[in-house]
C-alpha cells in the first residue's frame, strides 16, 4: 500500500486528526494502540496540561506540549512526516552532516544526530521553537552533535521579521506581492538571516531538509556553491503552494534543481526494493514526474545509486515498537 499521505499540518487544520493517525502506515495494522495513544492524549493533557517526554526513534525522546502539533504528531504516529522522515533514517550515515533548515522543534535533527549518529547544522529564526529545539536537544545530550543556530536563511544576510505563535506554520511576514492578499500579521519578530552558503563552508552536508513556509526560493537563491557540490546527495524541501504568497514560482526551484542533475522521488520504507539481491529489503524508492504535491514535501537525489546502496543496507529503527 502506497505510503503517500496528506501532509499533517494540513489535516490537523480540516479537523481529520484520527482519520490521519488511524491510517498513518505505522498504524494501520495497529489501529486499536493508535487510538488508545490519542485518547490518552487528549485526556491527559486537559488533566494535567504541561511538557510531557515521549518517546521517539530507537532510544531518543522529545518535549510535547498541548498545542505543539509536531510533538504530538510524532506521539500518534511515530513518524508525523513519514516518508522523509524515514528517508533521513536510511540514507544518512554516521559519518555524515545534515542540515535542517526551518528545524521547528528539532525532530529531523533528533532523527539525524540522535538516532544515525550524524553531525548536524539545526537552524531554527523563531526564538520560542529555537528555545523548544534547543530543549529537545539537550534532552538528548546531543549538544555536541546538533549545532543550533537562532537565524533564517535568505538570498542576502539581513534582518527579517517573521511571525510568531503559529507553531511550525511560522514564516517571514513579507508584505503580500501587489495584486495578490495574504493576512496581515499580528506578531512578529525580526530575525538575522543568513545565506546558506556563508554557513556550509567546512560543512558540507550530505543531506539538507527546507521547510521555511514559501520562503524555500530564497533559501536556494543563498545556496548556489551548497548545491553545486557533489557532496551533497539529496534535498528535503516542502513545495505545496506557499510561495505564492512571496511571489514566489516553485516550478523554477524544481527546474533549478534538475538543472544540478537532482530528480524527484518518493519514498516508501515498507515497500519492497527492487534492488537485484535485495529483493527482501522493504524500501523502495519511486522517480516522479514532478513536484510531489501528495505529499507536500519531494525529496531530491543527485546521486541515486549510492542512495539506493545506502538504503537497502541500512540498520532497521524501532518506534512505536515496530522495526523500519
Amino acid at each position: 500500500m502506497s505510503s503517500r499521505r496528506r501532509p499533517l499540518p494540513k489535516l490537523f487544520y480540516t479537523g481529520d486528526i484520527l482519520g490521519f493517525i488511524l491510517n498513518h502506515p505505522l498504524n494501520r495494522q495497529h489501529k486499536l494502540r493508535a487510538l488508545g495513544r490519542f485518547l490518552r492524549w487528549q485526556v491527559g493533557s486537559r488533566l494535567a496540561p504541561g511538557p510531557v517526554i515521549i518517546p521517539f526513534v530507537n532510544q531518543t525522546r522529545l518535549v510535547a506540549r498541548p498545542g505543539l502539533m509536531g510533538a504530538t504528531g510524532i506521539y500518534y504516529t511515530g513518524l508525523y512526516e513519514y516518508e522523509e522522515m524515514a528517508f533521513v533514517l536510511h540514507a544518512l550515515r554516521p559519518s555524515d552532516r545534515f542540515v535542517d533548515i526551518g528545524a521547528h522543534i528539532g525532530a529531523f535533527s533528533l532523527l539525524a544526530a540522535g538516532a544515525v549518529g550524524a553531525s548536524c547544522l539545526a537552524i531554527e529564526p523563531v526564538p520560542a521553537s529555537f528555545a523548544q529545539m534547543q530543549e529537545n536537544v539537550n534532552l538528548n545530550g546531543l549538544s555536541s552533535k546538533v549545532h543550533c543556530l537562532n537565524l533564517g536563511i535568505a538570498a542576502q544576510a539581513g534582518r527579517l521579521p517573521f511571525t510568531t505563535g503559529k507553531g511550525a506554520a511560522n514564516g517571514v511576514a513579507l508584505p503580500p506581492p501587489s495584486g495578490t492578499t495574504a493576512p496581515v500579521a499580528s506578531k512578529t519578530v525580526e530575525v538575522d538571516v543568513q545565506r546558506l552558503d556563508a554557513l556550509t563552508t567546512g560543512f558540507v552536508p550530505f543531506i539538507i531538509k527546507v521547510d521555511v513556509e514559501g520562503f524555500e526560493s530564497e533559501v536556494i537563491a543563498g545556496a548556489e556553491r551548497t548545491l553545486a557540490d557533489d557532496r551533497l546527495s539529496a534535498i528535503l524541501i516542502e513545495l505545496r503552494g506557499h510561495g505564492r504568497r512571496y511571489g514566489f514560482d516553485e516550478d523554477a526551484i524544481h527546474a533549478r534543481l534538475l538543472g544540478l542533475g537532482f530528480q524527484p522521488f518518493s519514498y516508501d520504507p515498507l515497500a519492497k526494493s527492487a534492488i537485484p539481491g535485495q529483493e527482501s529489503t522493504p524500501r523502495t524508492l519511486t522517480l516522479l514526474d514532478g513536484i510531489n504535491r501528495a505529499a507536500g514535501t519531494t525529496i531530491y537525489i543527485r546521486n541515486i545509486d549510492l542512495i539506493r546502496q545506502r538504503i537497502a543496507t541500512a540498520p532497521r529503527f524501532t518506534v512505536h515498537g515496530q522495526t523500519l
